[in-house]
């Protein structure tokens, strides 16, 4: 400093290594808390273009569908979506209960026809029943001479024929009753339900809007219209959660 013409007071002014050293560190502290700092705001107006991008393309996504309230509109598309379903299941479960009701009913007229015993049960009672009483006289009536040791068991086997046959008429037309009281019993419960599932029907037909094709493909409509505007709210949904992170 001296062969440069400086004094001893501008030689003492001059900081040493030592202190330039330990200013080093917190330099470098300094510009990478710069850098940070640019960083974040670099990505807080990356955020806000994105934030603006998304509003501007929710509002005309929006405008394009004519919607207003957004969550008004999902929630009574939702209904809609959930009254078609239903209307549809309606439709399913009453021509259900219908094929049910026919085959009752059918199943009722055959019941009905065989209130008495079909000749060929009868024809098969009959004959054990004659041969049950062929039996049991030619047992009690029939010499012992005749007969035999056999004539207590032709009676007995006669005897038993002779219940057996009349037990089984008997049995064979109780079966039939208690099925054909069983038929009509379902068929008079049917009927009260597959009349509720109409009323209910109609009440829905007269909530939901008139016309729009089939209810399938109006259903398919409503559930596209349903996923767009769940859609949209989850734009918008994306919009507010980047706006609160900014701000």
């Amino acid at each position: 400093l001296a062969a440069l013409g400086l004094g001893a007071a501008a030689a003492a002014a001059v900081p040493s290594r030592r202190k330039l050293g330990a200013l080093r560190e917190p330099m470098a502290a300094l510009r990478a808390a710069a850098r940070r700092r640019a960083e974040l705001a670099g990505k807080i107006e990356q955020q806000r273009r994105e934030a603006a991008a998304l509003a501007e393309q929710f509002n005309a996504a929006r405008a394009a569908r004519g919607v207003g309230d957004v969550a008004s509109a999902i929630e009574t598309t939702g209904a809609t979506v959930a009254q078609l379903r239903r209307r549809l299941q309606l439709d399913e479960r009453l021509a259900q209960m219908q094929r049910d009701e026919q085959s009752l009913r059918e199943q009722r007229d055959r019941l009905a026809q065989r209130q008495w015993t079909p000749w060929g049960v009868l024809a098969g009672l009959g004959a054990v029943f004659v041969v049950g009483v062929a039996l049991l006289l030619t047992g009690l009536l029939m010499p012992a001479s005749i007969t035999g040791s056999l004539g207590w068991a032709m009676t007995l086997v006669g005897l038993g024929g002779t219940a057996a046959a009349a037990a089984g008429k008997v049995a064979y037309e109780r079966l039939g009753a208690r099925r054909l009281a069983s038929c009509e019993q379902q068929l008079r419960l049917l009927g009260p339900r597959i009349e509720q599932t109409r009323r209910e029907r109609e009440a829905l037909d007269a909530r939901l809007p008139r016309g729009g094709g089939p209810l399938s493909v109006r259903l398919g409509q409503a559930e596209r219209a349903l996923a767009e505007l769940e859609d949209l709210a989850a734009l918008d949904a994306r919009r507010a959660a980047i706006e609160q992170e900014i701000a």
